[in-house]
C-alpha cells in the first residue's frame, strides 16, 4: 500500500507540474529583453550581463567558429531593424515547427508602439510606409496563431524627433505539457527522418554493390 501511495503521489505532483505554465515576458525598446519564468524560478535570457575581458577571451578561444543562433542575431541587431527581424522570425516559427505551441499560447499583454523618425521628412515618410507594410501583417499573423483577444499596435511618423522610438511588450503563457508534447513530436519526427535517410543510404550502397557484381570481368 505504501508503494502505491508514493507512486500515486509522484504522478499527481508530476501532473500538476506539467499543467503549470511557463511565462515568457518580452520587451523591446532599443534592444530585445526576454525573461522566462516557471513557478518560483525565473531566468533572464536577454539582456545578458556584461562579461569581464578574461571571460570574453576564454569564450573566443573555446568558440572560434560559433554556430549561428537566430535569436542571438535578432538580439544583436538593435533599433528598428532588429524589431522587424524579430517579427519576421516569430512569424516564421509560428507557422513552422512551433505552430502547436503558438496555438496554445495565452496572451496576457501584447502591445507595440513605433514612432518612425529619420533625418528628413521625405525619408521618414518612406521608412514609415515600409515599416507599416511589415508590422501590421506580421502582427495580424501572430495574433491569429495565438489565443489573443486584445492587443495594441500603432505605427506613426514623427517628423520632429531625431530618432525612431520603440515601445513593445508581450506577456504570454504556455503549459509545460504542450512544450513536452511538442518536444516529443519533434524527436519522433527527427528519428523517423534519420531512419529513412539511413535506409535510403543502405539501399544505394546495395544497388551499387549489385551493379558492380553484374559487370563482366576482363
Amino acid at each position: 500500500m505504501t508503494f502505491w501511495k508514493i507512486f500515486l503521489l509522484i504522478n499527481a505532483v508530476g501532473f500538476l507540474l506539467t499543467m503549470a505554465s511557463v511565462r515568457f515576458r518580452l520587451s523591446y525598446e532599443q534592444e530585445l529583453g526576454l525573461k522566462i519564468s516557471y513557478l518560483c524560478f525565473s531566468y533572464t535570457v536577454f539582456p545578458k550581463k556584461e562579461k569581464t575581458k578574461k571571460q570574453k577571451l576564454q569564450r573566443q578561444v573555446q568558440n572560434k567558429k560559433p554556430r549561428e543562433n537566430m535569436l542571438k542575431t535578432v538580439y544583436q541587431e538593435k533599433g528598428l531593424r532588429g524589431l522587424l527581424h524579430l517579427l519576421r522570425f516569430l512569424t516564421e516559427i509560428a507557422a513552422g515547427a512551433l505552430q502547436n505551441v503558438f496555438r496554445h499560447m495565452r496572451v496576457k499583454t501584447l502591445s507595440l508602439h513605433v514612432a518612425v523618425a529619420q533625418a528628413d521628412a521625405a525619408e521618414t515618410a518612406v521608412v514609415y510606409g515600409n515599416v507599416c507594410a511589415v508590422i501590421y501583417p506580421t502582427f495580424s499573423a501572430l495574433t491569429g496563431k495565438m489565443q489573443c483577444k486584445r492587443f495594441e499596435v500603432a505605427v506613426v511618423p514623427d517628423f520632429q524627433a531625431a530618432q525612431t522610438k520603440i515601445q513593445g511588450y508581450a506577456d504570454v503563457k504556455v503549459r509545460v505539457s504542450i512544450l513536452l508534447i511538442t518536444a516529443v513530436q519533434a524527436l519522433f519526427k527527427y528519428m523517423k527522418t534519420a531512419k529513412s535517410a539511413t535506409i535510403n543510404e543502405e539501399n544505394k550502397k546495395g544497388k551499387g554493390g549489385v551493379a558492380n557484381e553484374r559487370q563482366p570481368s576482363n
